[in-house]
């Protein structure tokens, strides 16, 4: 993996663990990475900076990976892994209230609202 694009997946996996808006086994291995680089960077800088100094975070795992090649490895592992299982969750969101879903692919019209006897309601277009 070429080493900016490494830089710019870790800082981006960081700030989605550190604004948990992963969860289950993403978050899992997305803490990895956090413990990874506070260890290693534990004297240098502060992780959890990541969002405000994101440049100077990159720069550091740049310098860090061409100096030592097997922390460039094991991130680059750590890396693979969030995102082959970030690729796994579907992309889209579903959302169900009641027995009514808004997202149906097939909706013709414009459903406005459901009733208890389960009809639907559609304001016309004209």
């Amino acid at each position: 993996m070429e080493l900016s694009q490494l830089a710019t997946l870790t800082v981006s996996a960081v700030i989605s663990v550190l604004n948990q808006t992963t969860g289950g086994a993403l978050q899992e291995v997305g803490s990895q990475i956090v413990q990874f680089l506070q260890s290693r960077f534990k004297d240098r800088m502060n992780i959890q900076e990541v969002q405000e100094q994101p440049k100077i975070i990159q720069q550091a795992i740049i310098s860090e990976s061409l100096a030592d090649a097997q922390f460039r490895t094991a991130l680059e592992d750590l890396i693979t892994k969030f995102n082959s299982i970030k690729n796994q969750q579907p992309g889209y969101t579903q959302n169900n209230f009641g027995n009514l879903n808004i997202n149906a692919a097939g909706n013709q019209g414009q459903v406005t609202g459901i009733d208890q006897s389960q009809n639907f309601h559609f304001r016309s277009k004209f």
